[in-house]
């Protein structure tokens, strides 16, 4: 019995979102310096490959999509997506942290909560907006 489509988008996200965490670590220890530019720099580098990664592993075991229309449709659509999924994440985990700093026993745990709801969130947009807009069925 084949896994429900949402439950493989969640695996393979995850996935790749463990894989991006240990490559941005691995990027960090070759950096020169702590330095909060060489900072950005590995995690806009960890974010694009993570995009690409993510993009290829999800056409091929979430949607099982032989691409009919242009691969450049589908994965500018698909960069499209992970850019809205980035910014439901960031607005949902600012405010469900506000919200958990005034819940003492949760504050310690606020941010790493909050990340938390903000990505499995965003997760249930950015499977939709995947399903629907970027490898929707077109025969």
């Amino acid at each position: 019995m084949a896994l429900p489509r949402f439950a493989r988008y969640l695996i393979v996200g995850s996935v790749v979102g463990i894989s991006a965490v240990l490559f941005r670590e691995l990027l960090a220890l070759l950096m020169p310096a702590q330095h909060t530019g060489y900072y950005l720099f590995t995690v806009v580098v960890t974010y694009a490959v993570a995009i690409v990664a993510s993009y290829l592993l999800q056409r091929l075991f979430t949607f099982n999509y032989e691409v009919i229309d242009s691969h450049r449709r589908v994965f500018v659509s698909y960069i499209v997506v992970a850019l809205i999924g980035g910014s439901v994440t960031s607005m949902l985990s600012v405010g469900v942290r506000a919200l958990l700093l005034d819940v003492g026993p949760l504050a310690h745990f606020a941010d790493t909560l909050a990340f938390i709801v903000g990505a499995l969130g965003a997760s249930v947009v950015t499977y939709l907006l995947n399903l629907l807009w970027v490898f929707r069925r077109t025969h």
